[in-house]
């Protein structure tokens, strides 16, 4: 089996050829990425030849989109919740009760037009709230995990490192059908996919790995990813996906 350029060398890598899995797909065949730490490089930024071959890839009559955990705009553990207000999406925490992980994420967004301090939290309507984050150390998180049986058996939760902020770990939770699954099979069979691709690095993308009939995660992807997936291609430094992406099309 072959591989396709720049997996050599990769850690962990099971090289796979998009020739040896076209007989698994039937047209049309719908390509899902994640976004940071498998479309995006480690900056946080698409390359130019990226956006070359996808941009390439859909004026040939490709389909192609992206799945994130991003917003669509763009133990002494506190959350940023996530609501709806005024039809578009806010960002709200209580800015006399900021943890690191708040000050961290807030300061890296300075301008960004959803966020919303609140006096306190009764101020956010729960009835709009649709995703909650927790920033902090992994211990600190996996104690309030556990202190939440209730919720955690009503809610979608994952618990991953920040791709971005080594030793930085993010719980997120959501109402149990709000996974990039739910979304990905919705768009799936509104579009009239046959064959499904999804390409990821992280534990929020198991979900859509799991409906995909091909699974493929980054070199750099965590283990438990990596042991998901139908093979392993080219790290996100390595432009794994439009290097996949070109070989898919050209055959």
């Amino acid at each position: 089996m072959t591989g396709i350029p720049g997996e050599k060398g990769s850690p962990g890598i099971r090289p796979v050829h998009p020739g040896d899995i076209a007989p698994r797909l039937s047209a049309p065949v719908l390509l899902v990425s994640d976004l940071d730490g498998t479309l995006l490089r480690p900056d946080g930024t698409l390359s130019a030849g990226t956006i070359e071959t996808l941009n390439e890839y859909i004026a040939a009559g490709g389909w192609f989109t992206y799945a994130t955990a991003r917003s669509y705009h763009s133990a002494g553990v506190l959350p940023l919740i996530f609501t709806v207000r005024a039809g578009r999406d806010r960002v709200c925490w209580v800015p006399t009760r900021m943890t690191p992980g708040v000050e961290s994420f807030v300061a890296a967004r300075r301008g960004d037009p959803r966020l919303l301090p609140v006096r306190q939290w009764t101020d956010v309507d729960p009835g709009q709230v649709f995703y909650v984050s927790l920033i902090g150390p992994r211990d600190s998180l996996e104690q309030v995990l556990a202190e939440l049986p209730v919720a955690g058996a009503r809610c979608h939760h994952v618990l991953s490192e920040d791709a971005y902020t080594p030793g930085e770990w993010w719980l997120e939770l959501t109402a149990l059908d709000a996974t990039k699954a739910t979304a990905v099979g919705a768009l799936a069979a509104g579009c009239g996919a046959r064959s499904l691709v999804c390409f990821g690095d992280n534990r929020n993308d198991l979900p859509m790995f799991a409906l995909a009939e091909v699974a493929l995660a980054v070199a750099n992807a965590v283990p438990d990813v990596r042991a998901a997936a139908t093979a392993v291609i080219g790290s996100n430094a390595e432009d794994g996906v439009a290097a996949w992406v070109k070989r898919f099309r050209t055959g």
